[in-house]
């Protein structure tokens, strides 16, 4: 069977409530093991020439993997950036039908369902094609990027640990997105429901934290990267802001974080601090894979050892945390429960990156911050089982 053929696709009309969401949840625990991980047993070519493709192509490069081509719709605006110097870059129209029938197609698209992008495909003359994040489940012993994470079996710990995350959610939404993410990561099942669609655009920002942010906000970007977070805060408030703290261990992230914030107006750039550590449950070093962009994070193998703080050791008062730290976002959290305890933030933070999201991190913070008034809720804002964000609301 090709690969193709392994994501089922499941359509479901309303979003559930707990009851609904939990018999759901037995279904998808009772059901047999769906995922696979893949590695490139032939010649390579990507789909996407987008962040996700860059990624692809990067992590490609680090593991001595050939990319043969890429593909991309709009393969002539993509061929202009100098990223891709040296590649071939095709439209899926000039590919010919034996290099379809010869490589492997990773799909390096995420705001489009992946049914939906291999079909057309399929119908080309592609036979063998997969989510980029499954090849990356292969080789998580030679590179960190762990995003084709698979469930496995269920244990009933964890049934009964998401069933209560299920009925802690603050709406039947977040409990559609929870399952459509279960059902990927568990069944490798793409599920859709009509009525909790998912948004690309709003990743941190859905409309419970635009309508909550003020003028006097002071967010802590964990994980900040270039600054496209920061950046979209100060839309959304008008650049009217007390302050910003931009926290950012790897020295390359942190050059493009420093040029972002240096063009800012002298009176924005004075209450923008850029900070060159990591967070964590315990202020002791932790090895870090430096130098791969979006997926620099903590890891064994690391290629050196970087400064960590806790949240409630930086004597900050933060009204918004935003956490997307690749994985380690609960160990950030948990070193930062009395500041958030004390100044009750907006709280938004990533949950995909590691099976911690099924259930493990919203049940701790659901018990930790207990009679601090937040509501919960999850949302997907990207597919092939990835842009899970928890948001914390108490606004």
């Amino acid at each position: 069977m090709a690969s193709r053929d392994r994501v089922a696709f499941r359509r479901l009309t309303t979003s559930p409530d707990a009851h609904a969401a939990i018999t759901l949840l037995h279904e998808i625990a009772a059901r047999p093991v769906g995922a696979w991980a893949r590695r490139v047993d032939k010649p390579l070519a990507l789909y996407g020439a987008g962040a996700l493709g860059k990624l692809a192509k990067q992590y490609c490069d680090r593991l001595g993997i050939r990319v043969a081509f890429v593909i991309d719709a709009d393969a002539a605006t993509r061929r202009l950036d100098p990223f891709w110097h040296g590649v071939g870059l095709h439209t899926p129209d000039e590919v010919e039908p034996r290099d379809k029938a010869d490589h492997l197609l990773a799909i390096c698209v995420g705001k489009v369902p992946y049914t939906r992008l291999v079909a057309p495909l399929a119908e080309s003359g592609w036979s063998d094609m997969v989510p980029f994040y499954t090849i990356t489940a292969s080789y998580a012993d030679r590179h960190p990027l762990g995003n084709g994470w698979f469930v496995g079996e269920l244990a009933q710990d964890e049934v009964d640990g998401i069933a209560a995350v299920l009925r802690g959610y603050d709406d039947d939404a977040s409990r559609a997105h929870h399952l459509q993410f279960l059902a990927w990561h568990r069944l490798h099942e793409e599920w859709v429901f009509d009525d909790a669609p998912v948004n690309t655009e709003n990743r941190y920002f859905i409309d419970d934290v635009t309508d909550a942010l003020g003028t006097e906000e002071s967010l802590l970007d964990l994980g900040a990267h270039h600054g496209s977070v920061c950046r979209a805060f100060l839309e959304r408030v008008g650049h009217r802001f007390r302050e910003i703290w931009a926290v950012e261990p790897d020295d390359e992230n942190r050059a493009r974080l420093q040029v972002w914030m240096d063009a800012l107006p002298d009176d924005e750039r004075s209450r923008v601090h850029v900070m060159a550590c990591a967070v964590g449950c315990a202020s002791t070093p932790r090895a870090f894979f430096g130098g791969l962009d979006f997926a620099s994070q903590f890891c064994d193998f690391g290629n050196l050892q970087v400064a960590v703080r806790r949240i409630d050791d930086l004597g900050l008062r933060p009204s918004f945390i935003k956490v997307h730290i690749e994985g380690a976002e609960l160990d950030a959290i948990l070193g930062g429960v009395a500041t958030i305890r004390a100044w009750r933030p907006l709280v938004t933070l990533s949950v995909y990156h590691n099976r911690l999201g099924l259930w493990e991190c919203p049940k701790a913070l659901m018990e930790a911050f207990g009679g601090c008034g937040y509501r919960y809720k999850f949302r997907l804002h990207s597919w092939h089982g990835t842009g899970a964000v928890l948001y914390l609301l108490n606004r």
